[in-house]
């Protein structure tokens, strides 16, 4: 191409950038810039995390609407979960400690009763979730009340035994030096952590996988499993004929994200991957028959790889039929049922309450057990009612799953809490995880493709920003503003409808109080919000279920909603606020109301 041929070519691209120009400034009348400000100030508000820019973040705000973004999208979609059912949690309760007139923390001897009765009945793995940091029991030298506790695992030949340890408590040097300084003012100026040990500056627990590189021993806490257990789990458990395997708790930095392999390294594992590790390696025949068998890696050596990134664990909303074993429905919402399955009108019944009347409050902490959901989608069987069951029972609930052993007793704080369930036993945390890997597999849900969702937001609030003005001229059209306003009133009388059939009567009231004030101030703006909104969640919720992250949905719209509001006087279009608005519904009874020497005037 020629000097004359470049230059034809770049007066055309230079005459359509000027016509493009001029253009949007005749329909928006403002120039380019004001769209461009529009995206500076929601990258100063939400940062950019490719260039290592931090958002601004008032009063926790976006904390907290991040948050609370998740927690919806968490709820409405808990119906459409569908569990593996191969995942059942044994808890040790106060009634057991009473019934066998033992105290906390167990022995060796009474985890050993424990673990007998439960590995008789075949279970595909076994956690034992119940770390002690210090000796067992009565037991002064401990080697002979552990024998209690290996001779069952011992005599057991098929299901992998998976015990828990604690990670060493700082993740950095510095942060060691900080706190044991405080400490040891506090105790008088003695050094507390000669033997404490620490981790490597630059070690992580999640997320970058260039952490300092640190083996198993150096990153277990010693003084979280006795000595005698640990040497038969590192020396013995090694061994590919033994069934013993170790599996790393406690962690920092990960946020609500669940770690599957800590620090990068393949052999510090968490329970959930150590548990779907040991299951997978050798399955029972059940799941390889089972039409909806686990998703299992078929050579988990080299696969650790795919585990690396932390695991985003979603909750259902529907108990399995074993449930009914320990609870009904006084303390557990209804259950799937025997055959686990659930009609999918009942799926979209209970999303479509979570998403009416869950605007309205924290459905979690309502007096309805149906709406607090507080049971997960997993067997839970506490072991003063297992003590009891019969043989075909055990079976059951234990033969061909993954169990878990934990404890719920009192005065022990060892609990998390739920985004659909609120507050649980921490051993469901576990529990879940595993049920999660099961049932995805490789894609299970993960904070995966950070940069393409960098790249997406970016594109999105741009397109959002010099497509406005077009959306405001556009809502000038009478026959789209009438049409959003029946919109409007079908979405109020829908969650009027869902919150009377819920019986949600205070609810109601302020709902329908909502609808007249919005129908005679705004129609158009509400349904228009609506439909975003409806938008948002909808993509917050294929994402979520594709294993993506939902993001911060709800501050991204409360934040263009606010920008939308405060740039529209700068745009062709905008005029006062009417009351009532041209296009309300309940506009001719108001008129009705009001003073004839004030009608048609605006506010």
């Amino acid at each position: 191409m020629g000097k004359r041929e470049r230059r034809r070519a770049m007066n055309a691209v230079s005459a359509f950038a000027i016509a493009v120009r001029d253009q949007f400034m005749r329909r928006a009348g403002v120039g380019l810039l004001l769209p461009f400000l529009i995206v500076l100030l929601f990258f100063a508000f939400h940062g950019v995390a490719a260039l290592g820019l931090k958002g601004l973040d008032p009063f926790g705000l976006g904390a907290a609407s991040g948050e609370r973004s998740e927690q919806v999208t968490q709820r409405v979609l808990a119906p459409f979960y569908a569990p593996s059912n191969k995942v059942t949690v044994v808890l040790i309760d106060d009634q057991y400690l009473r019934d066998r007139q033992v105290g906390w923390p167990l022995s060796y001897a009474e985890q050993g009763l424990v673990l007998r009765r439960v590995l008789s009945a075949a279970p595909a793995a076994l956690v034992i979730d119940l770390v002690y940091p210090h000796r067992h029991g009565a037991s002064v030298s401990g080697s002979a009340d552990a024998e209690a506790l290996f001779k069952p695992i011992d005599g057991n030949t098929t299901t992998p035994v998976i015990f828990t340890a604690m990670a060493r408590e700082f993740a950095t040097a510095e942060t060691a030096t900080a706190e044991t300084a405080v400490a040891g003012a506090q105790a008088g100026g003695g050094n507390l952590s000669a033997d404490r040990g620490v981790l490597p500056a630059g070690f992580t627990f999640c997320g970058d996988h260039s952490s300092a590189a640190v083996s198993l021993k150096d990153l277990l806490d010693t003084e979280s499993i006795q000595r005698d257990l640990r040497d038969k789990i590192l020396q013995i458990g090694i061994r590919k004929h033994d069934n013993w395997h170790l599996a790393l708790v406690r962690w920092s930095g990960c946020g609500s994200r669940y770690p599957l392999v800590l620090g990068g390294n393949a052999d510090a594992v968490t329970p959930a991957l150590a548990a779907y590790r040991a299951a997978c390696a050798t399955p029972p025949r059940s799941w390889i028959d089972d039409a909806d068998r686990p998703q299992c890696v078929d050579d988990l050596t080299p696969s650790t790889l795919n585990f690396r990134e932390p695991l985003r664990i979603r909750w259902g909303a529907f108990p399995p039929w074993e449930q009914r074993f320990s609870a009904d429905e006084r303390t557990c919402q209804p259950s799937a049922s025997r055959t686990q399955a659930v009609p999918l009108w009942r799926r979209l019944g209970v999303a479509l309450r979570e998403l009416t009347v869950g605007m309205f409050k924290d459905m979690r902490k309502s007096q309805s057990v149906a709406e607090q959901l507080p049971c997960p989608a997993i067997a839970v069987a506490p072991m003063s009612l297992l003590a009891k069951a019969s043989a075909s029972e055990w079976r059951e609930l234990i033969q061909d799953r993954v169990v878990l052993v934990g404890a719920s007793v009192s005065g022990i704080p060892d609990v998390i809490v739920s985004p659909v369930h609120g507050q649980l036993p921490g051993v469901l945390l576990h529990a879940m995880a595993v049920d999660n890997l099961l049932h995805y597999g490789v894609r299970y849900p993960a904070d995966r493709y950070r940069g393409a969702t960098e790249f997406l937001a970016f594109a999105l609030v741009f397109a959002f920003a010099y497509s406005l003005p077009f959306l405001f001229w556009l809502l000038e059209h009478p026959r789209l503003r009438r049409t959003l306003a029946m919109t409007g009133s079908l979405v109020w009388l829908l969650i009027i409808a869902v919150c009377v059939q819920q019986r949600q009567w205070p609810i109601v009231v302020s709902a329908v109080l909502l609808a007249i004030c919005l129908d005679l101030m705004r129609p158009t703006v509400t349904a228009s919000y609506f439909v975003i909104l409806t938008l948002a969640a909808v993509l917050a919720g294929v994402s979520q279920v594709n294993g993506w992250p939902p993001g911060n949905w709800l501050g991204l719209l409360l934040l263009l909603f606010g920008f939308t509001h405060t740039v529209k006087p700068f745009y062709h279009g905008a005029d006062r606020s009417r009351l009532p608005s041209r296009y309300s519904l309940l506009a001719v009874f108001w008129q009705r109301l009001k003073p004839t020497h004030i009608t048609g005037s605006g506010t």
